[in-house]
């Protein structure tokens, strides 16, 4: 038995022992709502992509002329009932870069309606992680718990994102992709820019950058299937701004200083700081904040703004 199988049948007792003790029952409902209610408060529609290893959910939000895409990734989500016990679900009680999406999908959809014509260049596409979002049926019949365990971060979870960038750009005509991601999408975020010559920008929320680092902090168990950012090549040349939470205890700005260290180049000055925010609170009233007072529904302007207010 390899490595690899004998992980899986570990985390397969765990996954069934949680699904026996009622954990399953009503998983598959209102955290579904959640994600639908704040999607279409914003005009955003359900998408899903169907990828050779995953069926990833998403939505996204409707320009016919659009020419370039933010593209945000969703957290780790519930991953874990416990400290050691795997959940059957790990689709996201509170989805923060689904939140964080749909505060630019407001703000350009208000400047459409007011006819600002700049604003029709852009849209905005959420994507969530390996085996969110899906009906009980896909979820018992077609998900590995080492996606969203130990290989969350794995070549094959990259590889789905890629096959999704290349439809998104294929069926839209883009020319430019920025990456932003909360917590572990931050992370994903961080991977797929490394291997990609189009981003424009990559901002994160709260990321684990450093997996090494992020590790032994939080004395957690290596994630043994996963790809780190702090050793992908290719970074060290991507504009990038990287938000860590000034009371983050679970992401401290630590790991971001690791990864910087490790990294360089563009990464060297990417860490902003912003006070009275942990890791889950309160991402979406900052973004709120920047986006509003920024004079352009671009990536590129709110980097600018965001500059100049934290330095």
């Amino acid at each position: 038995m390899t490595t690899v199988q004998r992980n899986f049948r570990a985390l397969a007792m765990l996954f069934l022992a949680a699904s026996v003790s009622g954990c399953a029952g009503g998983l598959f409902g209102t955290r579904h709502d959640v994600a639908k209610d704040i999607a279409n408060g914003v005009g955003m529609i359900p998408e899903q992509f169907v990828t050779t290893h995953f069926l990833i959910k998403g939505y996204w939000l409707p320009v016919a002329s659009a020419r370039s895409i933010a593209v945000y990734f969703e957290g780790d989500g519930s991953a874990f009932l416990s400290r050691t016990q795997v959940s059957p679900d790990p689709t996201p009680r509170d989805p923060i870069s689904l939140r964080l999406a749909a505060t630019e999908a407001n703000y350009i959809s208000m400047q459409i309606k007011q006819h600002a014509a700049d604003q029709r260049d852009r849209t905005v596409v959420y994507l969530s992680r390996p085996c969110q979002y899906l009906s009980e049926g896909d979820m018992l019949g077609a998900c590995n718990p080492l996606f969203w365990t130990t290989h969350r971060f794995a070549p094959e979870v990259l590889s789905a994102y890629q096959e999704i960038l290349a439809t998104i750009k294929r069926k839209l005509s883009v020319n430019r992709i920025d990456l932003i991601g909360f917590s572990g999408g931050g992370t994903i975020a961080s991977l797929i820019a490394a291997e990609r010559p189009d981003v424009g920008h990559l901002v994160t929320f709260g990321g684990a950058l450093d997996l090494d680092e992020w590790t032994r902090v939080r004395r957690l168990s290596p994630l043994t299937g996963s790809k780190n950012p702090a050793s992908a090549r290719g970074l060290a040349s991507v504009d990038q701004v990287h938000f860590v939470g000034g009371d983050d205890e679970r992401i401290p700005v630590s790991i971001a200083q690791a990864y910087v260290r490790r990294v360089g180049g563009k990464a060297s000055n990417a860490i902003r700081i912003v006070p009275r925010v942990d890791h889950s609170c309160c991402w979406k009233d900052f973004w709120d904040t920047v986006v509003a007072t920024r004079k352009e529904a671009t990536i590129a302007a709110t980097l600018v703004a965001v500059r100049g207010a934290t330095q």
